[in-house]
C-alpha cells in the first residue's frame, strides 16, 4: 500500500520575501505599523535577542512581540539565525 502524502510533501516551503510595509501601513490593527515592522527588522538583523527587542515597545506584550516575529518571518522579511531568539547572546558575540 503507499503512502498518500510523502514526508518531502510536508515540508514547510521558503517563505516568499515580500517589501517590507509603508512607514503608515497598518500591519496588525492596533499593534503595529510599517514603521514598526521596520524597527524590529532591523534590530533582529543586528542579532539582538528577543527579549532586548521588547524592551523597545514596553506597551506591548511578549505575545504581540512573538507574533510580530513569526510574521516577519513568514513574509521573509527575516530569516532565521544560528542563536535564534537569543541572537548573539546565545552565541557568544
Amino acid at each position: 500500500m503507499e503512502a498518500a502524502i510523502t514526508w518531502k510533501q510536508t515540508q514547510l516551503k521558503k517563505p516568499i520575501k515580500s517589501s517590507l510595509p509603508a512607514d503608515d501601513e497598518v500591519i496588525i490593527p492596533g499593534k503595529w505599523r510599517g514603521k514598526d515592522v521596520k524597527e524590529f527588522v532591523h534590530m533582529w538583523k543586528c542579532g539582538l535577542a528577543l527579549k532586548d527587542i521588547a524592551k523597545g515597545w514596553p506597551d506591548r506584550t511578549t505575545n504581540d512581540l512573538r507574533f510580530l516575529h513569526d510574521y516577519a518571518l513568514k513574509k521573509g522579511w527575516i530569516s532565521e539565525r544560528p542563536g535564534g531568539e537569543d541572537g548573539r547572546r546565545r552565541c557568544g558575540a
